[in-house]
């Protein structure tokens, strides 16, 4: 597959992950093919390496809501419900890792919350990601479709609704 090829399923896949408008799905097209293809000086078209896509909170959020089979309007409602509040806090840790937005930002776009919310995220899934492997391989399937190194439909969808329960040898904070 020649690079323009690859450009343009790039953009589709990122369209398609992030469900974005119309509107964002021509300016998303336009950027990558303009990225992609150089007029030389010769007057040829040529293909320059694909850059890698900048990361929105939208598809972080997607992304997020999409792994734990989440509505977006409970995921960013008030409720406590563990799993999701274990899914606000990825995706707070994601949004603060691969975007260039404040934590009042993330926190504004993100359930709705302040700063040290945010903060406080950051910090338990730091701690939860290096102390229990199955939040660990969470993790990881979560950030890996985020960035793009794996396909959506590799994600496995949560199995039941214990998954977050106390029986397990460490709660999902």
């Amino acid at each position: 597959m020649n690079k323009i090829e690859y450009a343009f399923l790039k953009a589709l896949e990122i369209i398609e992950i992030t469900n974005a408008s119309d509107e964002d799905c021509v300016e998303n097209l336009k950027s990558i093919i303009i990225d992609t293809i150089k007029k030389t000086e010769d007057g040829e078209f040529v293909a320059e390496p694909i850059k890698k896509a900048k990361i929105l909170i939208e598809h972080i959020i997607n992304v997020t809501c999409n792994y734990f089979e989440i509505k977006q309007e409970v995921f960013q409602s008030n409720t406590r419900k563990r799993e999701i509040v274990v899914a606000r806090q990825l995706a707070h840790y994601f949004a603060k890792k691969y975007t260039k937005l404040s934590l009042a930002k993330i926190g504004d776009e993100i359930g709705g919350k302040d700063h040290n919310t945010v903060r406080h995220s950051v910090k338990t899934v730091n701690n939860l990601k290096d102390t229990d492997k199955e939040y660990h391989k969470k993790f990881l399937k979560i950030r890996d479709v985020i960035t793009g190194n794996e396909r959506t439909e590799a994600l496995p969808p949560k199995t039941n609704q214990n998954d977050y329960n106390s029986d397990s040898k460490r709660d999902l904070r």
